[in-house]
């Protein structure tokens, strides 16, 4: 899935909250892994990026495995 806006990252940037923003999306990895899934994500609006692009995966799909570089 890919998301071109974000209430949260609206919201910090409206309150000045950017330097926060990308420890907040650092949650979603957190969640997924309790989920017994694996976030793959290589743009995040937080980190300054046009979009945020996502893909939930199971942690022991062939994806999760091979991806090394997720934000």
């Amino acid at each position: 899935m890919t998301l071109y806006s974000c209430p949260l990252c609206d919201f910090a940037h409206k309150r000045g909250y950017m330097d926060i923003l990308p420890w907040m999306c650092e949650t979603d990895h957190r969640a997924a892994a309790a989920m017994h899934a694996r976030l793959i994500r290589h743009n995040t609006l937080a980190a300054g990026d046009d979009c945020c692009d996502y893909w939930y995966v199971g942690d022991r799909s062939l994806e999760a495995l091979a991806d090394e570089d997720s934000k």
